[in-house]
């Protein structure tokens, strides 16, 4: 008990961080039990990943499973959605999306850690530990630990990539070596971003090989191959099962591209000054006084005698590549920030007086505390967010002086949706229903998006839910069978009081839906087939949505006057 005592206290800070990464680890659990937040976006994407995969290895594992689980998102890389799987596999999908927000906060605990013993390579231990507890404590970061993106995984496997990187020692390390081509192999499987992230310390290490001329001896060069050799095994197959789809995705996404050519000048020229300090302003967003340690860490890193070159090598390409980047935000940032946590760390080793050495370490803690508590849960002088000085600075994007940090407590506010899901899946099993159809009347994003979201992640069967939102027809009447084919197989229609059409997509994809709409209003008895079974009220705009149950079927001489009006509409409103 001694000898563990005596353990502990010298590795005070390895204990302290896990102390941080329990507490952190508990708000990730208590933040994804409150929140009535659903994925948007691109966490729609890997959510759809895990929970298909999850159905491929409990349904119908086979040796074609690994192939069909890469063309769920063809353009997505398998790594984050795969860390999810075990945790489905042993809670099953009832609550698919916490599971995905604490996978974060593992991950989350793994960057913690690893950038303290990265750190260690160039800074004594406070500030390897001041390093990673600015680093926790973000506003940025906290933020994208809610929100199932693959940045939080990306950014822990960089780390930890950039550790066996140097610990390997210019390739002369066996052991680490080998551990860096496997965490490189296992983050280029997470995003392949991981390599722009790498590419600079990568090419400083190459340069120090040449310089040493260590290139000579053999073990370096084995070592080396070695290395590159596990990381290409471990990543390849998905990128060359699915190169077409990645390509397009590049290809739609590089300079002049699709995406490039939708966006304002000011945007996709990256030598304009809004591309130049579009980033700039993420991290004064930070508040003023991370964001001074990041600049006074940038500046101090650049003295000639500065040990910090390895991690300035980060910062640098990793910002150079996010401003080339035709599509910006700040997520995608997201990975920069344990490099700008270890160069702001680096100041504490510059300053001689003790008294002020106490103030900075004051404000260092302090602010990471009230950050934490402003940024996640809305409490303290930092829950107001992105609180600024009324000044206004000619720098393109970056125009303020941020006093607080970013802040997104979880959304407390309860979301319609999953009701109407419960009472068609208990009726549906009750009536002896199998693969139950249902024929939404409405398209409402608010309702829609967890609705949809809570049937593809949360159900083990979906229901085949058809809204016909994005349905383009071209020719009516060719075309109008479709539709009335839906009609016909619906076991169950749904209808809204309210608004029944956003305008969330272009006017075009409503079309179908609308001309639907108009039929069943103007020329469809509804319950000459469909019987009301229940009322669901609509918390997110005092709406009700009415669920209908068929009860009979639809005769072929009904269904083809259907089909005429149908085209009528159709025709009409083209």
């Amino acid at each position: 008990m001694k000898k563990f005592l005596k353990n502990l206290k010298f590795d005070r800070y390895l204990f302290f961080l896990t102390i941080i990464s329990i507490v952190l680890l508990a708000s990730v659990v208590r933040y994804g039990l409150r929140t009535y937040k659903v994925p948007e976006w691109d966490e729609q994407h890997y959510m759809r990943m895990s929970t298909e995969f999850y159905r491929m290895i409990k349904n119908n594992f086979s040796l074609t499973t690994p192939y069909q689980m890469l063309q769920v998102v063809p353009f997505r890389q398998p790594g984050y959605p795969l860390l999810i799987v075990p945790f489905l596999m042993l809670f099953g999908l009832s609550n698919s999306y916490f599971w995905g927000i604490f996978t974060n906060g593992l991950l989350y605990a793994a960057s913690i850690f690893g950038i303290y013993f990265l750190a260690r390579n160039f800074l004594s231990k406070f500030p390897s530990f001041a390093a990673a507890v600015m680093f926790a404590f973000y506003g940025w970061t906290l933020l994208h630990l809610h929100l199932t993106f693959s940045e939080t995984a990306s950014s822990a496997f960089t780390i930890w990539t950039l550790f066996f990187l140097v610990k390997s020692n210019l390739f002369q390390n066996k052991k680490n070596s080998i551990l860096f081509g496997v965490f490189l192999g296992l983050g280029m499987l997470v995003r392949w971003v991981i390599a722009m992230y790498i590419l600079g310390p990568l090419l400083f290490v190459l340069y120090l090989l040449i310089k040493k001329r260590l290139f000579k001896k053999k073990k370096v060069v084995i070592h080396f191959c070695m290395a590159f050799l596990i990381a290409l095994v471990v990543s390849f197959y998905p990128y060359l099962q699915n190169s077409y789809w990645i390509f397009q995705y590049f290809y739609g996404h590089h300079v002049g591209g699709l995406m490039w050519q939708a966006l304002p000048q000011q945007e996709s020229n990256p030598f304009f000054i809004y591309s130049l300090t579009f980033y700039i302003n993420t991290f004064a967003q930070l508040g003023i006084f991370f964001f001074t340690l990041i600049i006074a860490g940038f500046v101090l890193a650049l003295r000639k005698e500065s040990n910090m070159k390895l991690i300035l090598s980060v910062v640098v390409i990793g910002y150079l590549f996010s401003v080339l980047a035709p599509i910006k935000g700040e997520r995608y940032i997201v990975p920069i920030f344990p490099y700008l946590a270890i160069l702001s760390a680096s100041v504490f080793e510059y300053v001689k007086n003790r008294r002020f050495y106490l103030l900075l370490v004051y404000f260092a803690i302090v602010l990471s505390v009230v950050s934490f508590l402003g940024s996640v849960w809305g409490k303290g002088p930092m829950r107001e967010s992105l609180a600024s000085l009324p000044i206004e600075l000619p720098f393109g994007q970056w125009k303020r002086i941020y006093l607080t940090t970013i802040s997104k407590p979880p959304y407390i506010y309860k979301i319609s949706g999953k009701e109407i899901l419960d009472i068609i899946t208990k009726d549906s099993k009750t009536s002896g229903i199998k693969n139950p159809q249902v024929l939404s009347l409405f398209y409402y994003r608010p309702l829609d998006e967890p609705l949809m979201t809570y049937n593809l992640y949360n159900e083990e069967n979906p229901l085949q839910i058809n809204n016909l939102i994005g349905t383009v027809i071209t020719n009516p009447e060719g075309q109008a069978t479709y539709i009335i084919n839906i009609i016909k197989n619906s076991d169950y229609v749904l209808t809204k009081s309210g608004q029944r059409a956003d305008n969330s997509f272009l006017e075009i994809n409503y079309r179908t839906l609308k001309a639907l709409i108009a039929l069943f209003d103007n020329n469809l008895n509804i319950s000459d087939y469909w019987e009301e079974e229940a009322k669901v009220w609509i918390n997110q705009d005092s709406s009700t949505v009415t669920i209908f149950k068929k009860i009979r079927e639809i005769s072929p001489q009904d269904l083809e006057k259907m089909r005429l009006k149908f085209v009528e509409i159709l025709t009409t409103n083209h």
